[in-house]
């Protein structure tokens, strides 16, 4: 009876002992699984070490945090935007903004007519300043023809052949802002410069400074009765006061004749009228002995120093 008591004990330890190296068996297996999971882990790590891994992650986490922060962040912005978004649509919605597409469409319309209309009359504008040089070019040609007959006819000296006038055109100054504006418009402001120059022979001078006043005032009536014979075709009414003013003798019988070719080429002109006012009775006497005229005016003061005007035939006072 002893002994299998010790036979069952004996089993009974072996049995346990089997049993602790089926255990130990099935643990070293799971650890050798375990070890070519992690040795497969690490290789797909590309060998890191688990402390870099530790602190990759906390960084990774940390950063997840922040990023959610500013998530919520702008969550809270989308929401403030959303609302000013519906108070916007409220506000179009009112009668204010309800026909704001037309009245845009009306505005933007209106802008592009008058930009048009703003480019054409700068193409017409342009056109309209060459046609009026050119006829400017005509007329100053037409006034100097006219001009250098008259000083030819009138001038008794021989020192100035003829006279005539010359003009510079210069663009006008304006500021930077203005100047581009009527650039872009096609604007051309210009400003002209005249001056009366005096020709003998290839000579060519100006006469500021280098005439007489007999000269002058001679030069002076013959333009006014030079621009009038050009401009002046349909109010023909020519005024002169003291025009013999500075002439010498010769040169009040010349503009006395001109002044008789005058009125007999326009003596059949309907509106033709010539008004002298002179004290000049040689000028007078020439006038009459060139039978320009049938009566004048005679002003004088009477005794008790008023005015008075009398129509007088020019026949008695040549006589």
């Amino acid at each position: 009876h002893g002994g299998e008591e010790e036979r069952k004990q004996k089993r009974e330890e072996f049995g346990i002992v089997l049993e602790a190296n089926l255990r130990l068996k099935s643990l070293e297996t799971e650890m050798q699984r375990y070890e070519a999971e992690v040795a497969t882990l690490m290789h797909e790590l590309g060998g890191r070490e688990p402390e870099a891994l530790r602190a990759s992650l906390e960084e990774v986490r940390r950063r997840s945090m922040e990023l959610e922060k500013h998530r919520s962040f702008r969550q809270g912005e989308l929401a403030t935007t959303h609302a000013a978004v519906n108070a916007l649509e409220v506000e179009l919605a009112s009668p204010l903004y309800a026909t704001v597409n037309e009245r845009h469409r009306e505005a933007v319309v209106k802008h592009e007519s008058a930009a048009y209309a703003a480019k054409d009359l700068g193409r017409y504008h342009l056109q309209l300043d060459k046609a009026l040089m050119r006829f400017h070019t005509l007329k100053i040609g037409e006034v100097n023809k006219s001009v250098k007959e008259l000083w030819q006819r009138v001038y008794r000296g021989r020192d100035i052949e003829y006279i005539c006038i010359r003009s510079d055109t210069e663009d006008a100054e304006s500021d930077g802002g203005a100047a581009a504006a009527q650039q872009e418009m096609g604007r051309a402001m210009k400003s002209y410069n005249y001056r009366v120059n005096m020709i003998c022979g290839d000579a060519e001078m100006e006469m500021r400074g280098r005439c007489s006043a007999g000269q002058r005032v001679l030069a002076s009536l013959i333009i006014r009765l030079a621009l009038a014979d050009s401009f002046c075709s349909d109010c023909g009414v020519i005024a002169l006061d003291e025009p013999t003013t500075n002439l010498d003798s010769a040169n009040i019988r010349g503009l006395a004749e001109a002044f008789a070719g005058i009125i007999e080429a326009r003596r059949g002109h309907p509106r033709f009228q010539l008004v002298l006012i002179t004290h000049d009775e040689v000028f007078v006497n020439h006038l009459c002995q060139l039978q320009v005229s049938d009566w004048y005016y005679h002003l004088r003061k009477d005794e008790q120093g008023c005015s008075k005007i009398e129509r007088r035939d020019i026949r008695l006072l040549a006589g």
